[in-house]
C-alpha cells in the first residue's frame, strides 16, 4: 500500500498523462471504496483481511471497513490483493430439490426393516466473530471492546495484543499486571547492540 501511494504521489515523466494527486486520505478512502465494491481485498498488516463478505451490500461493507487503514509504517505492512486471493466462506448453497421419483408398485410383499437409529449429532459450539483494531491507546481499546459488546461475562478466545515498540521496563511492568490463571505466549524482536 505504501508503494502504491508513493507511486501516485510522483508525477508522470516525459509528459505522460497522470492521475492528479488528491492526498493520502483521499487515496486510502478510494481504495477502501473499491474493497467495499468487491473489486479488491486488503491484507491489513497480517492482522485482518478486509473484503466484502458474501451477500453483504457495498454500503454495509463500507461502514464496516472505513477508517481501518492506518498510515506510516502500517502502510508498508498492508498489501492489496485480488478478492479471490483471500479464502472466505459464505457457506454452501443448498442442493437443488428434485421432484420425487415415482416407483411402480412392488409385486412382492415389502420387507419390514427395523427403524434406523440416526447417528448422534455432535454438539455445535457458539459461532465466533473476529474483531480487530489498529494500534490505539489503552483507553481507546477499552472503548472498542465496549463497542463490540464484550462485557466481563463474555468469553473471548485467540486474543492477541500487538505492541509496536516499548522499553524493557514497560514490558516487565506489563507482564507483572497480567491476570493469573491464564497462559500467555510472548514473541518479540530485541534490538541488537
Amino acid at each position: 500500500m505504501a508503494k502504491f501511494i508513493s507511486d501516485l504521489e510522483e508525477p508522470a515523466i516525459d509528459g505522460k498523462h497522470c492521475i492528479p494527486w488528491l492526498g493520502e486520505v483521499a487515496v486510502k478512502e478510494r481504495v477502501l471504496r473499491l474493497c467495499a465494491a468487491g473489486k479488491l481485498a486488503i491484507n491489513y498488516r497480517g492482522l485482518e483481511y478486509l473484503q466484502a463478505e458474501p451477500g453483504e451490500t457495498e454500503d454495509a461493507c463500507w461502514t464496516r471497513i472505513k477508517g481501518k487503514i492506518g498510515s506510516g509504517r502500517e502502510l508498508e505492512q498492508t498489501t492489496l490483493l485480488l478478492p479471490g486471493a483471500i479464502p472466505y466462506s459464505g457457506g454452501a448453497a443448498p442442493p437443488p430439490i428434485s421432484p420425487p421419483v415415482v416407483q411402480p408398485p412392488a409385486v412382492s410383499p415389502p420387507i419390514v426393516q427395523p427403524p434406523a437409529v440416526p447417528p448422534p449429532v455432535p454438539p455445535v459450539g457458539p459461532s465466533k466473530k473476529p474483531y480487530g483494531t489498529p494500534a490505539k491507546s489503552p483507553i481507546n481499546l477499552l472503548g472498542e471492546v465496549e463497542k463490540w459488546g464484550i462485557s466481563p461475562a463474555t468469553n473471548v478466545s485467540n486474543v492477541n495484543i500487538n505492541v509496536g515498540e516499548m522499553t524493557g521496563a514497560q514490558l516487565i511492568e506489563l507482564l507483572k499486571k497480567l491476570p493469573d490463571g491464564v497462559s500467555y505466549a510472548l514473541n518479540l524482536d530485541k534490538e541488537a547492540k
